[in-house]
């Protein structure tokens, strides 16, 4: 697990703990398996955690980026976008959370729909995204203190 990748987790953690109706867990990929031996194998997950609260089913893909002007879309690999694409449209709320890591202590996280990224990419100029076009198109996510994100508006709490 990547710095951010634990950093949400500890906030999904932390959000466990204050709702009773909160469930989510960690799906591991093919490189955390590979760390404890290279003869494994494992299939390609949709996302790097799943939650569900209050009824809704909530599917997030993290990524980080120390670059200063913009996100790569290489970090997006192709199994993700589509497994987002159609838990989006089966009715589950799908986010890729992308961290801006690239100012020391000012890290600031994005959520955006797979539909939406996927309209980005397919109509850019660029092999990139710019942070600024980023937070146009996305909800930004809180920092909040001991190096946790507050996911209240991520994960609609206010959704009966």
């Amino acid at each position: 697990m990547n710095v951010f990748e634990k950093e949400i987790n500890k906030s999904l953690a932390k959000f466990g703990d204050t709702y009773s109706n909160f469930f989510y867990f960690r799906l591991f990929d093919t490189k955390s398996f590979r760390l404890l031996s290279e003869n494994i194998f494992a299939i390609r997950q949709p996302s790097d955690f799943v939650a569900v609260f209050k009824g809704r089913i909530y599917f997030l893909e993290l990524k980080s980026s120390h670059s200063p002007v913009s996100f790569s879309y290489r970090y997006i690999r192709t199994h993700q976008l589509e497994s987002l694409l159609k838990a989006e449209k089966a009715g589950a709320k799908s986010y890729f959370v992308i961290n801006d890591r690239s100012k020391v202590r000012h890290f600031k996280a994005y959520a955006i729909r797979p539909s939406v990224l996927a309209s980005e990419m397919a109509l850019a100029t660029r092999k990139s995204i710019t942070w600024e076009r980023l937070k146009e198109l996305s909800m930004e996510i809180p920092r909040t203190k001991n190096q946790l994100w507050s996911l209240d508006r991520l994960l609609d709490i206010y959704h009966m």
